[in-house]
């Protein structure tokens, strides 16, 4: 079904032949899915030492881009983007004080400093957009030398986003704060969105009056994340277990993730109306996976991203891989260092967040700290190390850059 409304474009969730009865049913089961050695489940582990100097010295990895040429590094604590050659040596920064006035906090009286929320690659891969915590649905579109050159305006109250390769913006609208609060909001959480003289397309209504708002959600980190193309991506709503593909003319196909009973909240729980106002109180010291912190499709499998809150008011992090061809469920926080990787970490604390997941690639993180640790702890082993770790271990130390760790995938998975 297909209307207008309000000078929207809307269409209801059962687009392109799909209906609910078309979702295909996962079951996973977090505290059962297989560990085992890197060299069981990666093709290749590349270590790529960030490297330190005093310029390109920084605190954390809060995004990652990958491009043809470059890393591409968000670090809010020192506010700046990094670009490091694809062998992990420095190449330049864009730091707070060349950007602009519109990276200013509004009446200081104090330095300029930027308050970024996001980067993002545009569809040709040779710009970057950068999103601002005061105006989240606009892109400032700025050349890798730090130039501004345009910006780009996405639907209003836009709260996470995603660009397709053919230039099609997939945006989640942010929920607004309770029902007396609706001002501009439109009610629906997804819009497709081309350009500022088309119609975008609208999809999952949102009913004031029975659906979570934003003072009775737990949002989490990232809605929109990459699909099996370039030209999808995954969608992973508040408070559900399902999962969309969304392309440029609707949903493409959709998953439903089925829990064990005592990780799950109940059927509905985003949209029935006799929780309004209680979910938060609902979930007080309950261990239940309320949503997929992010989820992704890469390789043929689904990586999912969850987080589960424990008595001790922590958050269990769990990363898990499942094959779309062979139903395998991986944690991949139970595979374990071996030859492969020089015996070096994989997995563990200290890691990173997932921070990309490309063509078969997943990218993670760690402190320079716990890999001089690693390195004493498993000298027995008698490790045999790449020329680019041996130069490493010889020139850097424990209080350097953070090193990326690329694990490439094997097919089989």
């Amino acid at each position: 079904m297909v209307t207008i409304l309000f000078g929207i474009l809307t269409i209801n969730k059962q687009t392109n032949g799909q209906t609910p009865a078309d979702a295909k049913k996962i079951m996973i089961d977090p505290m059962n899915a297989m560990g085992g050695t890197a060299s069981k489940y990666f093709e290749d582990v590349q270590y790529i030492p960030l490297q330190t100097t005093k310029e390109s010295l920084f605190g954390k990895i809060d995004q990652l881009l990958v491009t043809p040429s470059y890393f591409i590094i968000l670090d809010k604590t020192t506010e700046a983007v990094l670009f490091f050659n694809k062998d992990g040596s420095y190449h330049h920064k864009i730091s707070k004080f060349q950007f602009d006035k519109i990276f200013q906090v509004p009446n200081s009286t104090g330095p300029k400093r930027s308050i970024i929320s996001s980067i993002s690659i545009n569809e040709t891969g040779d710009k970057f957009y950068i999103s601002s915590i005061f105006e989240p649905a606009v892109l400032y579109i700025y050349t890798f030398d730090g130039i501004r050159t345009g910006k780009i305006n996405l639907p209003a109250n836009t709260q996470d986003y995603y660009q397709l390769k053919n230039g099609y913006f997939i945006c989640k609208q942010q929920r607004p704060y309770s029902a007396n609060k609706l001002n501009n909001f439109k009610q629906f959480d997804i819009s497709i969105y081309k350009d500022s003289i088309t119609i975008p397309l609208s999809l999952f209504p949102v009913i004031p009056n029975q659906t979570a708002l934003l003072d009775d959600l737990y949002g989490h980190i990232k809605y929109l994340n990459k699909g099996a193309t370039d030209t999808t991506c995954l969608y992973s709503p508040d408070f559900s277990y399902h999962l969309y593909e969304l392309g440029t003319t609707g949903i493409s196909r959709e998953f439903e993730v089925l829990l064990p009973k005592y990780l799950s909240i109940p059927q509905n729980f985003d949209t029935d109306s006799a929780y309004v106002g209680k979910r938060k109180e609902f979930l007080k010291d309950k261990s239940a996976i309320t949503s997929f912190w992010e989820a992704s499709i890469t390789n043929n499998c689904l990586l999912l991203d969850i987080r589960i809150p424990n008595t001790q008011n922590n958050i269990n992090r769990i990363c898990l891989l499942y094959s779309l061809k062979t139903s395998r469920l991986i944690a991949l926080d139970k595979i374990g260092a071996d030859d492969k990787t020089s015996y070096l970490p994989v997995s563990g604390n200290t890691r990173s967040d997932l921070l990309l997941s490309a063509a078969g690639d997943l990218y993670y993180s760690f402190p320079s700290l716990t890999m001089f640790s690693s390195k004493e702890a498993m000298k027995d082993k008698k490790p045999a190390y790449s020329p680019t770790l041996e130069n490493y271990f010889k020139t850097e130390n424990r209080k350097s850059n953070p090193v990326l760790v690329r694990l490439k995938l094997k097919s089989t998975i």
